[in-house]
C-alpha cells in the first residue's frame, strides 16, 4: 500500500505543470506589429490583433480585414546539478525545440462606430522535455510536460464618444495536457541504487469548452495622449484524462512484489486556470511618423492556492496546496514611420517570475526575463506584413537548496522568438 501511495504522489507531480506555468509559458507573441513593440500596443491598437491586446481598438477598424500569423520560439535548456542530490557533476539537457503558435483575427465594421471580430490564437503553452529521459537523475519529478490551449473570442467593439471606444467578448477555450514521468519507490534493501525505477506514469487528458471574456476601453486624453486599458479573465479549466501505468521491471529479486502493488491504468481529472491578467497603458503620438506607449501588466497567479485531484478510486483524492504569487510585467515599445508604407519599430520588457525558489524543478525552471524587440513593418496597398525578433535574456536560476524534491541545482535557460503576421483590408 505503501506503494500505491507513493505512486499517487508521482501522479500528482505530473499534474502540476498546469499550474507551475507562469511566465515562462505565458505567451504574449499574439501579434507581429505589438510584439515588434515588445508587446506595447494596447492603447494604440487599432486592427483586427486588438481581439488580444485590447478589444476597444477594434472598433478604429475602417473596413474589414483579417490577420494571420505564427510565431518560432525555440527553447533550450541545461541544468547542473549540486549536493547532495543529484551531486556536483551531474548535467542534462533538454532536446532543442521550436514551438510554433499562431493567431487568426478578423474583424468588419458593421454600421457606424459598431465592429464585429473573431479571433482564434494560444496565448498559454509550450513543452518541457529533458533528453535521455531514461537516464535523466530528475525523471522521478518530470521528463515531459506540455499543454496547448487554443482560445475562440468573438468580439464586439463601439465607439461611444469620439473620444471613447470600449470592447468586450467571450473566450471559449479548448485545452490538453500530456504529462511523463517515472515512477521511483526507495529501495527497501538500502543499498544502490538508492531509488528504484519501476516504470512510467503517462497522463492525457483535455477538457471539452471552458470559458472567460475580455474586455477594455481607449480614452482619447488629448489629440497626442490615449489611455487604454485591457482585462482578460481566468478561465477555470476542468481536465478529464487517463493515467497510464507502465510497469518495466527493476530487474531485481523484488519485482513479482513490486508488480502486484504498482497501480493500475485509471480515470483521473483535476481543476486548473489559465490566470486572470490586467494591463493599463498610456499612448503618446508625438508625430504622425513616431508613436510610443507605456504598459503596466498584472497576471493573477495566486489564483493558484490549491489543485484538486479526483481519481476513480476516491479513496486517493488529494488536494495539493501551492503558492504562487501574483506578478507585474512592464513594457515600452516606439513606432517610427521611415515612410507612408515602412515602420520601424523597438522594444522593451521586464515580466517577473510568480514561481518560489522552492519549486522550480525539471517540471519548470522558470526565472525573471528582460526582452528586447525589433520589428518592421511594410504594406503594398491593401496587404501588410508584420515582422518582428525578440531577444530575451534570462538569468541562471538555483534552487537555493529549497527544493521540495530534493533536487538541487542551477538552471539555465534559452529562448529566441522571431515572428511575422500578414494582413488584409477590404
Amino acid at each position: 500500500m505503501r506503494l500505491r501511495w507513493w505512486a499517487l504522489g508521482a501522479l500528482a507531480g505530473l499534474v502540476l505543470p498546469a499550474a507551475a506555468w507562469g511566465a515562462g509559458f505565458s505567451l504574449y507573441e499574439q501579434g507581429g506589429r505589438a510584439l515588434g513593440q515588445g508587446g506595447a500596443y494596447t492603447a494604440r491598437v487599432a486592427d483586427a490583433s486588438g481581439i488580444f491586446f485590447n478589444p476597444a481598438g477594434l472598433a478604429l477598424v475602417e473596413n474589414g480585414e483579417i490577420e494571420a500569423g505564427v510565431s518560432m520560439i525555440a527553447v533550450s535548456r541545461e541544468f547542473a546539478g549540486v549536493n547532495p542530490y543529484p551531486g556536483y557533476g551531474v548535467h542534462a539537457q533538454s532536446p532543442d525545440q521550436a514551438f510554433f503558435p499562431f493567431h487568426v483575427y478578423w474583424a468588419e465594421r458593421l454600421g457606424d462606430g459598431f465592429v464585429v471580430g473573431f479571433g482564434v490564437c494560444n496565448p498559454f503553452g509550450l513543452t518541457t522535455e529533458w533528453k535521455n529521459p531514461d537516464s535523466f537523475r530528475g525523471r522521478f519529478i518530470s521528463t515531459k510536460a506540455s499543454i496547448t490551449p487554443f482560445y475562440f473570442n468573438p468580439t464586439v467593439a463601439v465607439s461611444l464618444a469620439p473620444w471613447f471606444r470600449a470592447g468586450a467578448g467571450l473566450m471559449a477555450v479548448h485545452s490538453s495536457l500530456e504529462l511523463r514521468r517515472h515512477v521511483g519507490q526507495p529501495n527497501p534493501l538500502g543499498s544502490d541504487p538508492q531509488v528504484l525505477d519501476l516504470g512510467t506514469a503517462d497522463l492525457t487528458a483535455h477538457n471539452d469548452l471552458d470559458y472567460g471574456m475580455n474586455l477594455g476601453f481607449q480614452a482619447d486624453l488629448t489629440p497626442a495622449l490615449t489611455l487604454g486599458m485591457n482585462y482578460r479573465s481566468r478561465v477555470s479549466i476542468t481536465y478529464d484524462g487517463t493515467a497510464d501505468f507502465t510497469f518495466t521491471g527493476t530487474g531485481t529479486a523484488l519485482d513479482p512484489m513490486l508488480v502486484d502493488l504498482f497501480p493500475g491504468d485509471q480515470s483521473v481529472s483535476t481543476d486548473l486556470g489559465f490566470p486572470a491578467s490586467l494591463v493599463l497603458a498610456l499612448g503618446a503620438t508625438v508625430s504622425p511618423r513616431f508613436s510610443a506607449e507605456m504598459d503596466l501588466g498584472w497576471t493573477q497567479w495566486s489564483s493558484f492556492d490549491v489543485l484538486p485531484l479526483r481519481f476513480a478510486d476516491d479513496a486517493l483524492d488529494q488536494t495539493l496546496i501551492e503558492d504562487w504569487k501574483d506578478t507585474f510585467f512592464y513594457r515600452f515599445g516606439a513606432e517610427i514611420g521611415l515612410r507612408d508604407d515602412l515602420d520601424l519599430r523597438l522594444g522593451y520588457y521586464y515580466d517577473e517570475t510568480p514561481q518560489p525558489a522552492d519549486v522550480v524543478s525539471p517540471l519548470l525552471p522558470d526565472n525573471n526575463r528582460t526582452g528586447l524587440s525589433l520589428g518592421v513593418g511594410k504594406s503594398w496597398g491593401r496587404v501588410r506584413a508584420d515582422l518582428f525578433g525578440l531577444y530575451l535574456i534570462i538569468p541562471d536560476r538555483s534552487t537555493a537548496g529549497t527544493n521540495r524534491d530534493g533536487f538541487e541545482g542551477t538552471y539555465a535557460n534559452g529562448v529566441q522568438i522571431a515572428g511575422l503576421t500578414l494582413g488584409y483590408r477590404y
